[in-house]
């Protein structure tokens, strides 16, 4: 066998020969031998084109699964990051509810204190300033309670966050080095076959 600038070159020298020479026996042969180391090349070619597409395919899956994942997480913390500044305007929110509601209170005890003061009305009044500060107590917890609700809320945000960043990575497998190796090996074992076949 040779190689196959030899064989390109046996080829055109047989070109010329066969129309010399037509139907010489010599020429037929350097033809025939020619085709067989083209068609070795071109095996051992398919082979390498094989492998090769398989590596590329392998790297741009790894690409593809790695970007898949930055971004999902890089959107993951941009979700928590919104919903830990919605926690603390809720948090704040409440506490200034909760001091608007004990200044209110207290300015109406205030007002009751100096209404029965020129009343003369001092044990009623004990009743209703107790009556006010009941009123106040009972709107801070209705506000406790809905801020624990709504921060309830915002932590299963912050797992189903979690739960979609998961899923969304989940969404683009990551290559399989078995499956490339599969591939290379019947790359290479269907290019061994067809060099075989012009030998």
């Amino acid at each position: 066998m040779c190689d196959p600038i030899t064989a390109i070159a046996t080829i055109a020298s047989s070109g010329a020969t066969a129309t010399a020479a037509v139907g010489s026996t010599a020429a037929i042969a350097n033809v025939a031998a020619a085709t067989a180391t083209l068609g070795q090349f071109a095996s051992v070619a398919s082979g390498v084109m094989g492998v090769a597409s398989a590596s590329q395919a392998h790297k741009a899956q790894e690409a593809q699964e790695a970007s898949n994942r930055q971004n999902a997480l890089q959107a993951q913390k941009d979700e928590q990051r919104q919903l830990n500044i919605q926690a603390a305007q809720e948090d704040t929110a409440a506490a200034e509810k909760k001091l608007q509601t004990d200044l209110d209170t207290r300015e109406m005890a205030a007002r009751a204190t100096v209404a029965g003061g020129e009343s003369g009305a001092i044990l009623n009044n004990n009743a209703v300033i107790q009556d006010i500060e009941r009123q106040g107590l009972i709107a801070n917890t209705v506000v406790d309670r809905n801020l624990g609700n709504t921060m309830q809320d915002l932590q299963e945000q912050r797992l189903g966050s979690r739960s979609r960043t998961q899923s969304r990575i989940n969404s683009v497998s990551k290559p399989s080095s078995t499956a490339t190796g599969l591939k290379i090996g019947q790359s290479v074992l269907g290019a061994a076959q067809d060099y075989s076949n012009y030998s």
